[in-house]
């Protein structure tokens, strides 16, 4: 019979207040490392159909069609536009709303989506990979690349650590998407301290790496992680 994991996510205290990025103090900012989406975000919402109450809630949306406009018409939260230009957000999205694995996704409102690169794997202490992300670069109707990026963050639903495990029946094929775009920022100019991680402090750096090399050429890959 298939199990639920053992991980709660109890209803909160009453007297406990969610968070919201409206909520967050002036000057933070939400960039969460790709373990942390994996293991707050998508994994909570696979198995039990939302995420825990010590997060901010809204930090990962819901409802937006990420294949239905182009990036820069989504609805990026106030809270993610820096002061040079650059803005960035997060969504669930399934495979009622695109085609996950896909190298080429086509966006209604005109353009397209196209992998570059090579997938990373996450894994757990029994090095099993448990998750995977895949790096996408925007193009214009022309096939002109843009400064449009974005991350796909899902779950190896096949790792042996998920078997016998049920999962939440609107979990089927869910991944997150953070799509960001990539501003030139003068070298004597010092961008905020996002305290990123080995997945997003990088991000400006890859738009470099995009501006030089096809996207389909690939780039490398980094070393299995641990979540």
């Amino acid at each position: 019979m298939a199990q639920q994991p053992q991980a709660s996510l109890d209803a909160p205290p009453m007297q406990q207040q969610l968070a919201y990025l409206s909520s967050l103090s002036v000057g933070f900012r939400f960039q969460p490392a790709g373990r942390y989406i994996v293991a707050y975000f998508i994994a909570p919402k696979a198995f039990y159909g939302r995420v825990p109450a010590d997060v901010i809630q809204d930090g990962v949306a819901d409802g937006v069609d990420v294949y239905g406009a182009r990036p820069e018409d989504l609805p990026f939260p106030i809270r993610n536009r820096d002061y040079d230009g650059e803005v960035w957000g997060y969504s669930f999205t399934t495979a009622a709303s695109g085609r996950l694995g896909a190298d080429f996704r086509e966006v209604a409102a005109g353009g397209f989506w196209n992998r570059y690169g090579e997938e990373k794997e996450y894994a757990n202490e029994d090095e099993d990979v448990v998750a995977l992300r895949s790096r996408f670069a925007f193009y214009d109707e022309e096939g002109k690349l843009t400064p449009w990026l974005m991350k796909e963050y899902r779950l190896n639903e096949g790792a042996a650590a998920y078997r016998g495990i049920a999962f939440h029946p609107s979990a089927k094929d869910m991944a997150v998407w953070k799509v960001y775009n990539h501003v030139e920022i003068p070298k004597k100019e010092s961008p905020v301290d996002y305290h990123g991680s080995d997945d997003d402090q990088s991000d400006r750096d890859e738009a470099d790496e995009i501006a030089v090399d096809h996207p389909v050429d690939g780039m490398g890959i980094d070393a299995a992680a641990h979540l």
